[in-house]
């Protein structure tokens, strides 16, 4: 968005979002927290909009108004969120059998799984969208982001848990007795004593990933054009800005080959070339290195459920520089897609 708007006018254009590694409870709160909590009153998050009913400004079944309520609920809002301006009750109303019932217990269902995830199923559940995660912030590490998203995840999860016990004991009589609709939120997670369903109890953990990967395993080609990094037996990986440096990097890594160099003895390009080459500064480099791996880490444990070494693809030592690990296959672009 920023490089959009910086195209359109003219110049560049920095958007700051402070909230993007808060929980929507945790932004209420923070509301609270300044002593102004009659705004929520006036704002409407629900994207229902021709679904809505006279007098409801949220219809409560769409994924806005889940968020929503069970934010306000966790941060002790309800006052100035009141369930009367919802169309279904959070919990006790009837929903439809297809998409608002399947939605809001996959809602909570997702929310208990957060829970159980350790940080390497985190990476592993959502690996595509953590293989992009890197091109987001100049300043901090993949690792960094991938740690700040997995507790943001962790503390949502356990947010919504919280408030679905809280709705469970206030409705407890009325789920023993089975006076509750059947497709309301209640009785869709929780058994007939008010305890929370089996399936919902699962722990749903990521298969434990295998030893490191060989280097001489790893077959590749680089999409110049897509900027995506091919390797055998996985989905294209987006590389971005990386893409530049791996194939200045493999431009040396074929010249060592066809002058029949031991792997041992191939080169290493020097970091102030690749500054020179590239127009960017040290710590430029160093950051672009940096996610670059990071990018790899994920798609490897994502994809294949294999941990790697920091220095699989990409090998660098302080003194000389960086290079292609030698015993990786590099091979043409078409040659690896007819594969």
């Amino acid at each position: 968005m920023s490089v959009f708007l910086g195209g359109v006018l003219g110049g560049p254009c920095a958007i700051d979002n402070p909230f993007h590694l808060m929980t929507k409870t945790e932004v209420l709160q923070l509301i609270k927290d300044h002593d102004l909590p009659e705004l929520i009153a006036s704002t409407i998050s629900c994207m229902n909009v021709r679904g809505r009913v006279k007098h409801k400004t949220h219809c409560g079944a769409c994924v806005q108004c889940l968020h929503r309520r069970f934010a306000t609920l966790a941060a002790g809002l309800e006052a100035h969120d009141p369930a009367e301006r919802y169309a279904l009750d959070l919990f006790t109303s009837e929903r439809d059998a297809g998409r608002d019932r399947t939605m809001a217990i996959e809602f909570v269902q997702s929310a208990r799984q957060y829970l159980h995830l350790t940080d390497e199923g985190f990476v592993s559940k959502f690996a595509g969208e953590l293989s992009r995660l890197a091109n987001v912030s100049e300043e901090a590490t993949g690792d960094d982001l991938v740690r700040d998203l997995f507790h943001l995840h962790r503390r949502h999860g356990q947010q919504v848990i919280s408030v679905l016990e809280e709705g469970i004991a206030e409705h407890k009589d009325k789920l023993s007795r089975g006076t509750l609709p059947p497709g309301c939120l209640l009785s869709s997670v929780a058994g007939a004593q008010g305890e929370i369903a089996e399936w919902l109890k699962t722990d749903q953990q990521a298969p434990t990933p295998q030893t490191s990967i060989n280097a001489s395993d790893v077959v590749l080609a680089i999409n110049r054009t897509q900027k995506k990094l091919l390797v055998r037996g996985m989905p294209p990986i987006e590389i971005a800005s990386g893409v530049a440096i791996l194939l200045l990097l493999a431009n040396q890594h074929e010249s060592d080959i066809c002058n029949k160099r031991a792997p041992e003895n191939f080169s290493f390009v020097p970091a102030a070339r690749l500054e020179e080459l590239l127009g960017i500064t040290n710590d430029a480099l160093r950051r672009r290195i940096e996610r670059l791996r990071d990018k790899l880490g994920v798609a490897f444990l994502g994809y294949l459920k294999q941990r790697v070494d920091r220095d699989l693809i990409v090998e660098s030592s302080q003194w000389r520089g960086y290079r292609l690990n030698p015993r990786v296959r590099l091979v043409a672009l078409d040659e690896l897609k007819k594969s």
